[in-house]
Order: C-alpha cells, then sequence, then structure tokens
C-alpha cells in the first residue's frame, strides 16, 4: 500500500488528519542540494528537497492535534524542543495548548542547542532527573536530533523517546542509537549516494543540513 493511502471505510479522525497533513508537505518543499549524516557522522547521502517547518507551521494547529497522541503514548515529565536561535516558529507554545485542551497540563519547552529557552519553562524548572521526549519539526537521519538529546541528557534529564513530527528518510526507524523513535507523519524523499546525485554532476556546491 503507498506510503499515506487509506482503504475505503476504516478511516478515523487521526486517518484523514494525517492524510491530509501529509499531502500539504507538498507545498512546504524547498529545491536545492543538501547532503546528509547518519547519528554516527557518516555520510548519508544528498537531496535535492528538504521541508520547511516555517511552511508547515501555517496549519500548526492541526500538526499538534496529531502530535499530541504521538506524545501521549507513554507518560512523560515534560517536553523539550530543538528551536533555531530567533527562531518565529514556536511550535511548543501550540502543542502545550492543545495538551492542556486534552486535561494534560505537560511542560513544554523550546531550546536552542546551546541551552537558550525561547518559550516555556526553563530547563531549571524541571524536577531533578525528569523523563522527557526531545522533539523537532522534520528528521531525516536523525543526526541533529541526537546531538540535541546528548545536550538534554547532559543537563541531568533522563530522554525517554525522540519525536518529530514529520520523518523523512526512506524508513522511519523504530529508534535511533538506543533511544526510541516515532514520527507523527512519514514523508519518505530519496537520499542520493553522490556518486549518482545529479546536483554533484553539475558541481554545484553542497550545503549540510544537520536533521
Amino acid at each position: 500500500m503507498p506510503v499515506g493511502e487509506i482503504l475505503p471505510g476504516s478511516e478515523t479522525v487521526n486517518d484523514v488528519l494525517r492524510l491530509s497533513l501529509t499531502e500539504s508537505l507538498s507545498d512546504c518543499l524547498e529545491y536545492g542540494h543538501w547532503g546528509f549524516r547518519h547519528p554516527s557522522g557518516y555520510p548519508a547521502g544528498h537531496s535535492d528537497q528538504r521541508i520547511l517547518p516555517s511552511q508547515m507551521f501555517q496549519r500548526s494547529r492541526e500538526w499538534a492535534e496529531l502530535f499530541a497522541d504521538l506524545v501521549l503514548q507513554q507518560p512523560l515529565a515534560g517536553l523539550i524542543g530543538l528551536s533555531e536561535l530567533g527562531d518565529e516558529v514556536d511550535w511548543s507554545t501550540m502543542f502545550a495548548a492543545v495538551l492542556a485542551e486534552r486535561g494534560v497540563e505537560l511542560p513544554v519547552s523550546s531550546v536552542t542547542a546551546y541551552g537558550i529557552v525561547q518559550s516555556g519553562p526553563a530547563l531549571n524548572d524541571y524536577p531533578t532527573a525528569a523523563s522527557v521526549a526531545v522533539f523537532n519539526a522534520v528528521t531525516t537521519t536523525g543526526r541533529e536530533l541526537n546531538t540535541f538529546r546528548s545536550f538534554i541528557a547532559g543537563r541531568g534529564f533522563k530522554v525517554e523517546r525522540m519525536l518529530s513530527l514529520v520523518h523523512r528518510g526512506p524508513m522511519v526507524p523504530c529508534g535511533i542509537l538506543g533511544v526510541p523513535y516515532g514520527a507523527a507523519v512519514h514523508f519518505p524523499l530519496p537520499l542520493t549516494p553522490p556518486s549518482s546525485c545529479f546536483e554533484c554532476l553539475l558541481d554545484r556546491s553542497v550545503r549540510p543540513i544537520g536533521s
């Protein structure tokens, strides 16, 4: 069955929402030449497409509804998201609002890779050794998310899970370097070896991307 296809008559509200959001990602693509690496550091391939979270954010409420179901699969003391410094896209506030509407008062923070809190509670406000999940908007290989996990673990947290709104790698792993991983939507985009990358053949420079 193709990714995202739902059998007639078997649809749930979440199925319909997931399919709609998956289809919307085609309008969130930017074209260029990017290189990815596996969490362990070795090259993972090139792509001529990437997903822009800023475009996804136009439907942030719907993404938050779908993501909340993923978050609530396991009890947590908090949710900590990776954000860029000065990022105007604030997923954490929307996630916290949707969870609160479901009666779940879960602290949700957006934090940069340098530990600067962009929104939500400060890291020092969480209980010592709190069990949390870390998340980002888009994951391809998990390198960026795993680096963030290591940073948060180094601050004394117990990172139980890693989560993404979208997994855009060819396959969705059940874990990244031993830590359970899940994504709300799978939108597979191919990763091409440099030897057969059309952009490389045109001698176009590669832009590294962390996700």
